[in-house]
C-alpha cells in the first residue's frame, strides 16, 4: 500500500476563501481539492514532456535521416575491421 506525506501550501486569504467556497459547493473536503488539482497539473507535467519529445523528434528527423545516408554513403569502418 502506498505511503502518504503530508504537504503544507501557503496561499493568500482570497483563494482560501475561493477554495473553501469551491469545497461547499462540491461537497468536498478542500484538501481533496487540492490533492485533485497536484494529480492533475503532474498528469498534465508528462502529457507536455511526452509532447516535447514528439516535437523534436519530428523536428530531428530531417536532420538524423540526411546523417544516416552520409555515413552509408561515406563509412570507413568496413576497411578498417581487422577479425
Amino acid at each position: 500500500m502506498p505511503t502518504s506525506n503530508i504537504l503544507t501550501v501557503r496561499l493568500p486569504e482570497e483563494e482560501i476563501a475561493q477554495l473553501d467556497a469551491l469545497a461547499a459547493l462540491q461537497k468536498r473536503p478542500r484538501s481533496q481539492i487540492v490533492q485533485d488539482a497536484i494529480r492533475e497539473a503532474l498528469k498534465l507535467d508528462v502529457q507536455m514532456c511526452a509532447q516535447r519529445f514528439a516535437h523534436m523528434k519530428t523536428r530531428l528527423a530531417p536532420a538524423i535521416a540526411e546523417q544516416s545516408e552520409l555515413l552509408e554513403r561515406h563509412s570507413v569502418a568496413d576497411e578498417h575491421r581487422r577479425f
